[in-house]
Order: C-alpha cells, then structure tokens, then sequence
C-alpha cells in the first residue's frame, strides 16, 4: 500500500478500509510519542497517550475534511489531548531538554560519562531543572520549541502546522528561547 498517498489512505479509510489507518499509525506513531512523552515527561503516559490519540483519530477521521495537512489535525489532536490530561492529572508535567544551535542561548555542560558521580549528580540536577522550566513556559512557547528542537521540523513546516505565519514562527522561537535563558541564569543552570 505504499504506492498510495496519504490523502487516498484518508479517503479510503473513511470508506470502511479500516485496516489502511495502521499506515498512517506507522508514519505517525513516534512522533506523537516523543510529542507526549516531551509534554507529559512520563513514559507510561505517553505510551497510554499515543495509544489514546489514535484511537480518537479512528473514531473521528470521518470529521478530517482534508481542509489542512493530515499532520496538522493530528498535532492538533495531540495538543490537546497533552493540555486535556495535564488538566486532569493535575501535576506539573516534564518535557526533555533540547539541543540548541542558537549561539546565545548558552550551554548546560555536557560531562564525559566517567567523570566522578558528583559531577553526574551536577549535571542530573541541571538538566531537572531545565526540564521544569521549559515546562512552566506558556504552551504556545513551550509547543513551538518542542516543534523546533525534538521535532526538528523546520520553521516552514512549523508555520503551516501551527497555521501561523513564518515570522510569528522565528518571533516565539527567538522568545521561548530567550524566556527559558533567563529563567535558567536565574536558576544558577547557566551563564
């Protein structure tokens, strides 16, 4: 069936070929686990949740009217489902600290793994810290880095998905960005 594009796998899907929607679970399944396992910072979780988010996509892609990227809906999806269940569960959620290729941004230090166990600990603790503070970013920063750095999607792509513009894009990237250094200058992580 890889001969067919997505959109035919949608449509033919929505006529009873139930079995095609694995296709689409295939292309999309890790994705949507890094996005929620980044998002609810639990691995269990996110197993439960990717698991949970294609199942709404069954029951629900007759509603998919093609007017976006299939991507589109199902990061849309995704989103809220991470928004939804962090409000249910009532906790702070984690997400994983992301690499940087912004040269002001600054640097967590990175420690050769045979270093002595309190420097393992140092930099344990730096990057928990981390963690909580890009989760206590405002979602539309937060999401937009997470698109960014553990996505790796480019800001084009990143602007069709969010259907913002591209220099909305660089703006909260660049503001994210900036909102997590001072947070972490303040916390003593960086310089």
């Amino acid at each position: 069936m890889s001969d067919l594009t997505e959109e035919e796998i949608i449509d033919r899907v929505k006529n009873g070929e139930t079995e095609l929607l694995g296709v689409l679970i295939e292309k999309y399944q890790d994705r949507v686990f890094r996005y929620t396992y980044s998002n609810l910072g639990n691995y269990d979780d996110a197993l439960e949740a990717t698991q949970d988010i294609f199942v709404s996509v069954f029951r629900s892609i007759a509603k998919f009217r093609g007017e976006s990227k299939f991507s589109t809906w199902l990061y849309s999806i995704t989103s809220n489902y991470c928004k939804n269940y962090k409000r249910k569960r009532g906790r702070m959620s984690l997400v994983s600290l992301f690499r940087s290729d912004d040269e002001d941004f600054g640097e967590l230090p990175i420690e050769d793994e045979r270093e002595d166990l309190e420097k393992q600990f140092e930099l344990s603790n730096a990057m928990d810290i981390a963690r909580e503070e890009l989760a206590k970013l405002p979602d539309d920063y937060k999401n937009i880095l997470l698109l960014r750095e553990i996505e790796e999607m480019s800001y084009e792509d990143i602007s069709e998905e969010l259907n913002i513009s591209l220099s909305n894009v660089k703006v909260r990237i660049h503001r994210g960005r900036a909102m997590l250094k001072q947070r972490l200058i303040e916390r003593g992580v960086v310089e």
